[in-house]
């Protein structure tokens, strides 16, 4: 039962997170002021070569339609190495389903964020499904507090009054804690450390300017990728 405490502890976090901003900003940010990834609104995957390698770069947002056209790249080029990331998050469910898919269907593929890459929110799991992962000097895992749809829906409740509130406010939240039990399965089952859930969920959204980017110790203390500097 031990072990089930930090988990019930992340829940509680991420649905508080979910429906009110955070009043603590983590300290210790190393973002850069204007990350390079894609505006790409649906995840571009390009295949190139890089070393003599061939490498598969995925750049944009993370998109519902992502896991399955990933797959069907993977499927289709069967000499592909290594996943290049360069995106600024999207589909929290998504990025769950895709990294969960390299680690259980594709072991021998290695992610990569390069030098000079951001790679934030749901890019944050697609990357982790790496079997191998590498984060170039340079290169940048962002993590953020992942938003919903259903956040409009509350400030709309709130507007109308009444009832309609509550409903919307409960939405989210189910929506949060659904989110975060998936986010939980997928540490476990992937081996990173769920305590780097703690860094993401108090960490602010994309709107509020607040993301939090890993330092190089951090990314190896929690298992995030393997550090050659």
């Amino acid at each position: 039962m031990k072990r089930l405490r930090p988990i019930f502890a992340v829940l509680a976090l991420c649905c508080a997170s979910a429906v009110g901003a955070a009043e603590a900003q983590p300290s210790g940010s190393t973002c850069p002021a204007e990350p390079n990834w894609s505006d790409n609104e649906v995840m571009e995957l390009t295949t190139a070569r890089r070393g003599g390698r061939r490498v598969l770069l995925a750049e944009g947002w993370v998109d519902q339609q992502f896991p399955a056209r990933l797959q069907t790249m993977l499927d289709r080029h069967t000499d592909i190495e290594e996943i290049w990331l360069r995106s600024p998050g999207g589909d929290a469910m998504a990025g769950n389903e895709a990294g969960l898919m390299l680690r259980t269907m594709y072991s021998g593929i290695t992610t990569r964020i390069p030098a000079g890459w951001t790679c934030a929110g749901a890019c944050n799991f697609v990357f982790l499904g790496g079997s191998v992962r590498h984060v170039d000097p340079d290169g940048v895992f962002m993590v953020r507090m992942f938003t919903f749809s259903g956040d409009e829906a509350l400030r709309e409740g709130v507007t109308q009054g009444g009832g309609s509130a509550a409903r919307a406010s409960g939405e989210v939240e189910g929506s949060a804690r659904q989110q975060a039990t998936a986010d939980v399965d997928f540490m476990i089952r992937t081996g990173i450390s769920t305590d780097l859930l703690d860094i993401m969920y108090q960490s602010g959204n994309l709107e509020e300017g607040a993301s939090r980017c890993l330092t190089r110790e951090e990314l190896r203390d929690f298992n995030v990728a393997e550090i050659r500097d």
